[in-house]
């Protein structure tokens, strides 16, 4: 087999790879290329192909999936350090190293309708104590909405029609100390949508889910610990929704 085959068939490996989340695949994969004369090369070719098909923060957000993975298999000894800070470097690339590596999630604020009545549905994290809204990572090549309507699906269970005429809810945070030697920060973004269907949790991602009526009374009453930043948004959809 010649090297340029051998090349493409790595890079369509691991970008098959990221697109399924398929970490095993991924993992054997890297391992191989720790021993490669083309590893930079044929890591490069990934982070072309990845930013081809996504914006500079999605990219981000795929790219790093690479670099935890590599990053697990220096903690086992099946990779040297060489190689993995190679990965990083590449990976990041185009992020000077002062400044922060943006990555990002999407998610939906599920809103159900019944006839005029309207409530929204919170979620709490497995791993956290913090409510919120079901959301995650992009798949390559995924639009923004796309991803959040997944998410929504694979996690509750429950059917989205996206709200048009008002922006998503964004929440900027940063990412304490730094990561893979890198500075991090991370940006959730919510699209309103009517949801359908009968919650069912994946336990795996989520713990439990509450629905309260979609009003600035109702949500001050509800004491959720995630309201209060959203509250200036939400008075703003109320307004949409309800004309």
């Amino acid at each position: 087999m010649s090297v340029e085959i051998a090349t493409r068939g790595a890079v369509e490996g691991i970008v098959k790879a990221l697109h399924l989340s398929d970490e095993s695949s991924l993992a054997g994969i890297l391992e191989t290329l720790g021993s490669s004369s083309v590893a930079d090369t044929i890591i490069n070719e990934v982070f072309a192909r990845v930013h081809a098909k996504m914006d500079l923060a999605c990219a981000h957000t795929i790219l790093t999936d690479l670099v935890w993975k590599a990053q697990d298999l220096l903690k086992e000894g099946k990779i040297e350090q060489g190689f993995f800070q190679r990965v990083v470097d590449i990976a990041y690339q185009d992020v000077p190293t002062e400044e922060p590596v943006e990555i990002v999630s999407f998610g939906i604020i599920p809103i159900f309708k019944v006839q005029n009545r309207f409530s929204v549905m919170f979620v709490k994290q497995s791993e956290r104590a913090v409510w919120g809204f079901p959301k995650g990572k992009p798949a390559l090549g995924e639009s923004p909405e796309e991803t959040a309507v997944r998410e929504l699906r694979e996690e509750t269970a429950l059917e989205a029609e996206l709200i048009g005429g008002i922006d998503p809810f964004r929440v900027p945070m940063n990412v304490p100390g730094r990561v893979f030697g890198r500075q991090f920060s991370k940006c959730i973004v919510c699209f309103p949508a009517f949801v359908r269907g009968e919650p069912m949790l994946d336990h795996k991602e989520l713990k439990e889910y509450v629905v309260v009526s979609l009003s600035l009374k109702g949500l001050r009453n509800s004491r959720l610990n995630g309201y209060k930043p959203w509250k200036g948004y939400f008075r703003s959809l109320i307004k949409k929704i309800r004309g």
